[in-house]
């Protein structure tokens, strides 16, 4: 950003808000030689934009310091294992798989049917469906077949 922009606008809001743009910048870090010198010099001519960014800082400090809790093993297995969110977990997984052979039956259903389509454009689409779901049938097989020997089913974070 140029200084001849923000020094010959018309109007002095649009100038604080560009000033206030470099203010988030000179926060992260990300800005030029010529930016911050910019920056820096509006600061000094404006205690309102320099009160605006010692707020800013003092929001940043704060945000810095925070550091959140991480819940205990203990606590995450009693809750991971309560009847409820193991329901909750299967249903929306079975939602979610009926759904989307619902809806892909639906639309390989159209799609076959509708006379806009080239009969290889109908193949081709009709392949993929089916390369789609022998891929699904093929992994949640694997998965279930393996699911009693895996080593890693009993390891927590």
């Amino acid at each position: 950003m140029s200084q001849q922009s923000t020094q010959s606008g018309s109007n002095p809001s649009s100038a604080h808000e560009e000033f206030e743009i470099l203010m988030m910048g000179a926060l992260d870090g990300e800005l030029s030689q010529g930016e911050q010198a910019s920056l820096q010099s509006h600061l000094q001519g404006c205690a309102s934009c320099s009160q605006k960014l010692a707020q800013y800082r003092h929001l940043v400090d704060l945000t810095d310091s925070l550091r959140l809790e991480e819940p205990q093993d203990y606590e995450l297995d009693r809750f991971w294992n309560t009847l409820y969110n193991r329901m909750e977990r299967r249903s929306a997984w079975w939602f979610l798989v009926i759904g989307v052979v619902g809806v892909t039956s639906a639309l390989m259903f159209e799609v076959f049917r509708t006379d806009l389509l080239a009969w290889w454009l109908k193949a081709g689409l009709g392949l993929v469906a089916t390369g789609f779901l022998l891929l699904f049938v093929s992994v949640l097989r694997v998965r279930l077949r393996t699911l009693p020997y895996d080593r890693y089913r009993e390891v927590h974070r």
